[in-house]
């Protein structure tokens, strides 16, 4: 048997200086002069395939492949981290719907009106001051004609937000300052007459119209006023601040109160509610099966499961990363790239055998070992 003796071999850069490695490159560039001068002691051999001087042969045997650290398995083909399916608040575990929360029931003294082509500043007077008992000032340039009639008494207290309905369909609005309550136009019921109170839905509001900050926990503003947009009576209602996250609402009572809920059920942790699926490929390739499954499931502008269904292919783990509001979609998900997982030639990882010429398989093993995985094997 020939026999070699390695020399010691230097690196140098194009400018002639020693080039600087790391440990797991010189161990790869230790390996391949090894062989190399292996090779150079065998001038006539013949290493190309088919010339019967080295074969390589595919391995048809079971192979344990070891972890990163402690040499346990690998690690499984599919983990999947489902989540609650709760991606607005409300909803139950999976994503289920509540039953309807019971009706709301009256009490205390209740009111009928019947106005008919009234006008307005006469009904701001008689809710106010005939009813209610409130002290008020009204604009000139407020007025109008309402007509109003209730099928049934209402309660005392919904009379302030039915007020400030009547008075919105005619361009003006109520502030209540220092005990006042002050009738004038929409337009110029913010600058100097309102200071802005932090909000959320489970805080009282004040009645009239009065300006609330919500800042976001979860969303995103500009995410979230797309959201309010069919809600929203006019732009100067939400106002945006990117930079905190936060919003600037101003409208009545009743307004706020809509807008406050459609946040609140909106600002949740959809992440925690999103389940994920990682599926490493054993034999296929990731580009193939993700070309299968596009075409099973049609273009995504036209498929049934556009929005409630992404896969998305990490190559360089050759797996497929699925996510999904429903948690149910995981385990079909499963089913179904386990059963395209079948390799044919070239795909997914697959093991040779290559009989050592020259030297020690356990010499060599751990250097490729190494310089390839980056992870050493322990002797």
């Amino acid at each position: 048997m020939t026999t070699f003796k390695p020399k010691r071999a230097v690196l140098f850069s194009a400018a002639g200086k020693k080039t600087m490695l790391s440990s797991q490159f010189r161990q790869a560039a230790i390996c391949a002069v090894a062989l190399l001068s292996a090779c150079a002691t065998q001038s006539g051999r013949d290493l190309t395939p088919g010339s019967g001087a080295v074969k390589v042969v595919p391995f048809s045997g079971s192979v344990k492949i070891a972890g990163p650290n402690d040499g346990t398995d690998g690690g499984e083909q599919a983990k999947l981290y489902k989540g609650t399916g709760q991606l607005v608040k409300g909803q139950l575990p999976g994503g289920a719907l509540p039953p309807p929360p019971p009706g709301a029931v009256a009490s205390g003294p209740a009111v009928t009106l019947n106005f008919e082509g009234a006008d307005l500043r006469d009904v701001v007077r008689n809710i106010l001051t005939d009813i209610l008992n409130e002290s008020y000032t009204i604009e000139p340039t407020v007025g109008g004609t309402v007509t109003i009639r209730t099928a049934g008494p209402i309660p005392r207290e919904a009379l302030p937000s039915t007020l400030e309905m009547l008075l919105r369909s005619n361009g003006a609005t109520m502030v209540k300052d220092a005990g006042i309550w002050k009738i004038q136009p929409s337009a110029g019921a913010v600058r100097g007459n309102l200071t802005p109170q932090l909000g959320n839905s489970a805080r009282a509001l004040p009645p009239g119209f009065s300006v609330q900050i919500v800042p976001l926990r979860y969303m995103g503003v500009r995410q979230m006023v797309t959201i309010l947009e069919p809600f929203i009576k006019d732009q100067t209602t939400v106002r945006v601040d990117d930079l905190r996250n936060m919003l600037i609402l101003a409208g009545t009572e009743l307004e706020l109160r809509h807008l406050l809920d459609t946040i609140d059920m909106f600002d949740v942790n959809w992440i925690a509610g999103m389940s994920v699926g990682l599926f490493t490929l054993q034999s296929a390739d990731v580009k193939s099966v993700m070309s299968e499954l596009d075409k099973a499931m049609g273009t995504p502008d036209k498929s049934p499961l556009a929005g409630i269904l992404r896969i998305i292919p990490i190559e360089r783990m050759n797996a497929l990363l699925v996510v999904t509001p429903q948690p149910a979609y995981l385990d079909e998900a499963k089913k179904w790239i386990e059963r395209l997982d079948k390799g044919g030639e070239g795909s997914g990882v697959r093991f040779y055998v290559y009989q050592v010429q020259n030297s020690r398989a356990e010499r060599i093993g751990p250097l490729l070992q190494q310089a390839f995985t980056g992870r050493v094997t322990q002797q």
